[in-house]
């Protein structure tokens, strides 16, 4: 799935409702308001209903963070860490 800048998904938003919740439509003025040719790329069905169904649901269109822990950020104090590891038991995996 391609993704799309927010501006885009708040356009796709605002005309999926004024179109009557026509993804057709929708399409047609996205292509229209992004100057898009004929074979350029355009939201399918299914981004614009997931877009629009996480906008109900959360009240935002940006995208959801995906599941699970938060990643460890590169300080040089875990580097440090991990150096000293593989030093103390070098067959360890990194």
């Amino acid at each position: 799935m391609e993704t799309w800048p927010v501006e885009h998904r708040v356009f796709v938003y605002d005309a999926f409702v004024k179109s009557g919740e026509s993804v057709l439509v929708t399409q047609q003025l996205f292509r229209r308001h992004f100057n898009i040719g004929h074979h350029g790329a355009v939201p399918s069905r299914s981004t614009i209903v997931l877009l629009v169904n996480n906008f109900h649901a959360t009240g935002s269109v940006t995208k959801k963070k995906p599941p699970g822990p938060e990643k460890k950020v590169r300080t040089p104090e875990n580097i440090d860490r991990v150096r000293q590891a593989l030093v103390r038991s070098p067959a360890r995996s990194a």
